[in-house]
């Protein structure tokens, strides 16, 4: 999710949000918008429909979807930590947008700031994140591809934190959430790449959900201002 990390400098307040960028970032979120909805629906899909191969003969359309007392507990598991991972990312990517390139970044960003790519390579990112919660929609269902979809997401994420550590950075806040979203990662990282190649499948799977279901709620508890600012009292 996080860019542009480095020495913290001074905030820029003299500076307006540039027309053409503000354009640029209504696209890069509004297409991002698409991938990730389109990813949490078919999350949801997945864990309704039924298996083809259990219809039999004489399945209608109308009997692929199962009652809720039909939901396998597991696939129910996987698909609960697949949605909020999707609201995390989604989320936290828009309010990072936001303080890098919207008007929100003149409080937050400091004079220089730069990410790798600019905004072009934030987008390449957070597409490819968006892209990887499509893939995981498909592997809901008890198949622990869903783990190691996870597993290279978080590690995709902390590359490209890397990547950024020599660029300019925002104020030390914003500074001080990247580096929590980081080691939250780099830990259940390890944790979900050891669910996935663990032997038993269902055992690995249902802690491996549970682990990405942590990740993300020890995320909001770390970075819950970063995700949902106050406003500022008038005085």
């Amino acid at each position: 999710m996080y860019s542009g990390n480095g020495t913290p400098g001074e905030a820029d307040d003299s500076q307006q949000p540039d027309p053409a960028t503000m354009s640029a970032l209504v696209s890069v979120k509004s297409l991002v918008s698409i991938v990730m909805g389109l990813a949490l629906t078919h999350t949801i899909v997945t864990l309704a429909n039924v298996d083809p191969s259990e219809l039999g003969a004489s399945g209608s359309e109308a009997s692929k979807l199962l009652p809720l007392s039909g939901l396998s507990p597991q696939s129910a598991l996987c698909a609960l930590a697949v949605i909020t991972a999707i609201i995390r990312f989604y989320h936290g990517n828009n309010q990072h947008l936001d303080r890098l390139y919207g008007g929100s970044s003149l409080g937050h960003r400091a004079k220089g700031a730069s990410s790798v790519g600019g905004i072009g390579g934030n987008f390449l990112v957070i597409m490819v994140q968006s892209v990887f919660f499509a893939l995981m929609s498909f592997y809901i269902d008890g198949n622990r591809i869903l783990l190691a979809l996870f597993t290279l997401l978080l590690l995709f994420d902390i590359v490209w934190y890397v990547a950024n550590l020599t660029t300019t950075a925002a104020d030390r806040e914003t500074l001080s959430h990247q580096r929590k979203w980081m080691y939250n990662n780099l830990l259940f990282m390890v944790i979900i790449g050891g669910c996935f190649s663990a032997n038993n499948d269902g055992i690995a799977l249902t802690v491996g959900a549970v682990a990405i279901l942590l990740n993300t709620l020890i995320d909001f508890k770390l970075s819950w201002s970063f995700y949902f600012p106050e406003f500022p009292r008038r005085a």
